[in-house]
């Protein structure tokens, strides 16, 4: 029987909508966010390419802290609770953020704690998000729900750096994280509204020591055909797209010379490469089957990274880094969509917490690590040349892939 939620294959329902809205309105924040805070450090308090390191890197940081108790503790209750106080709290740390701005009180360090909060609640919220989706929708439907789903967050993909962006360049301080801090409201109150019951978590899984869970968790990441090589992958790939995502900030506003409103709407303009690949890939996964559609998407990805270090400082330039945000984020998007729903397919449901912890953690660990060697490399040997560097670490990234059951595997 389907759920209430979702019929006939197609987001109907009240429920499922609401689930859709408020992921992407909450993806918007987070993606305001998450630009938000280097153009601000870099523009307001003229940063440093380590600093702004720093500041990328610790949003990764309660990955590395709390990710695997939190998983834990995702799985021993219903996961729709977890989503909307973490939408609220997320609220309240950009809403002090916003007062100490408007007190004259906001430092660098400031930007640094933000970082850490906003990435330890976006965290709960993503971890919560991927356990609860398969229970509205049912697993005969994940794939296409999670296209969907991404084509919410292709929105906020969008919609969100051109809004970060222009933001820092017109509003103050005050303003760009008061209204952010709005944003979270919507979530909060749309997942609070889901009529369809959440049924609560086996009797004895509350009475577990967490440890075990945790380990659980581990032995079926690390015995798993699927979850062991992309796991490998997911490390590898997250020590390197960091350096992109940091050094690309650098190189657009210092080498190409771009505005912070410029830079947002040529990411915003690129992100709708998100949009084309999140809704092609059930007809590529199709065609090429699971495994290759995931490879050569992340080979369109790299080429993608490969483009940015070629954009020189001229009058074509805004529309050249757009083009090639598109094509990394196309690429990352198919990737994303079925790495996602095949995790939700094999992963019994009562595990999906503490699997998608894992999962998380290491890509935690590798990401805190990329940011701030991306800054260092940034200094040292300059900001093409790290690019370059980011791009072929992306590609050798899919090597547990190609030489795992993952290539050749196409879903029945």
């Amino acid at each position: 029987m389907q759920p209430d939620g979702y019929s006939d294959g197609r987001s109907r329902g009240r429920d499922f909508f609401l689930t859709w809205s408020g992921y992407g309105v909450a993806e918007l924040g987070f993606r305001v966010t998450a630009l938000a805070l280097p153009l601000m450090a870099v523009l307001r308090f003229n940063a440093t390419p380590s600093q702004v390191g720093l500041v990328n890197g610790l949003r990764w940081v309660p990955s590395l802290a709390m990710t695997l108790w939190a998983g834990a503790w995702i799985d021993r209750g219903r996961r729709r609770p977890v989503l909307v106080w973490a939408s609220l709290a997320y609220a309240l740390t950009l809403g002090f953020t916003s007062f100490l701005a408007a007190r004259a009180w906001l430092r660098m360090e400031h930007l640094y704690a933000v970082s850490f909060f906003t990435g330890a609640f976006s965290m709960l919220f993503q971890l919560a998000n991927v356990a609860h989706l398969p229970s509205l929708v049912g697993q005969e439907h994940l794939v296409e729900a999670n296209s969907r789903m991404m084509a919410g967050y292709s929105a906020a993909e969008v919609a969100g750096p051109a809004l970060a962006g222009a933001m820092v360049q017109y509003l103050p301080t005050t303003f760009v994280t008061g209204l952010n801090a709005v944003v979270f409201l919507f979530p909060a109150w749309g997942f609070s509204n889901i009529a369809q019951p959440e049924q609560p978590p086996p009797p004895a899984a509350g009475q577990r020591l967490a440890g075990r869970e945790i380990a659980e968790g581990l032995r079926l990441v690390l015995d798993d055909w699927f979850l062991r090589p992309t796991s490998a992958f997911a490390f590898l790939y997250n020590v390197f797209c960091p350096m992109m995502e940091t050094t690309v900030v650098l190189y657009a506003t210092r080498t190409l010379g771009m505005s912070a409103g410029s830079f947002g709407a040529v990411v915003s303009v690129g992100s709708l490469g998100w949009l084309v690949g999140s809704l092609a890939a059930v007809r590529i996964e199709g065609r090429l089957g699971t495994g290759r559609a995931i490879l050569y998407s992340m080979l369109l990805h790299t080429v993608g990274i490969l483009a940015i270090p070629a954009v020189v400082p001229r009058g074509f330039a805004p529309f050249a880094l757009a083009a090639a945000y598109f094509a990394l984020e196309a690429g990352a998007a198919v990737a994303n969509v079925l790495l996602m729903s095949v995790r939700q397919a094999v992963v019994p449901a009562h595990l999906l917490g503490r699997v998608s912890s894992w999962v998380r953690l290491v890509s935690g660990c590798a990401y805190s690590l990329g940011s701030p060697v991306a800054g260092c490399l940034g200094q040292v040997v300059g900001f093409r040349p790290t690019l370059v560097i980011a791009a072929l670490g992306v590609l050798a990234s899919c090597s547990p892939l190609w030489v795992s059951p993952v290539r050749d595997w196409r879903r029945s």
